[in-house]
């Protein structure tokens, strides 16, 4: 009989492991009813960013802006 209230005690143990961690891995109640639906977009969710400008369509002043950028953007370097 110790031997039938071990495994009892063994499965009673497992089952209520496996709830712990079922509970611990469901995502909170509410989380999916608080999304909008999919065609709209909700206020969290950044807006789309723009295209990148193709490199071969730069003029020479977008190409002046990046250089001014870069030069903005890069510390000073010490000369030897």
């Amino acid at each position: 009989m110790a031997a039938s209230r071990w495994a009892r005690k063994a499965v009673v143990l497992l089952c209520a492991s496996d709830l712990l961690l079922l509970l611990l891995l469901l995502p909170p109640p509410g989380s999916c009813a608080a999304e909008g639906s999919p065609g709209t977009p909700d206020e969290s969710t950044p807006p789309p960013r723009k295209k990148k400008k193709d490199i071969r369509d730069y003029n020479d002043a977008d190409m002046a802006r990046l250089l001014e950028q870069w030069e903005a953007n890069t510390c000073p370097t010490s000369t030897h």
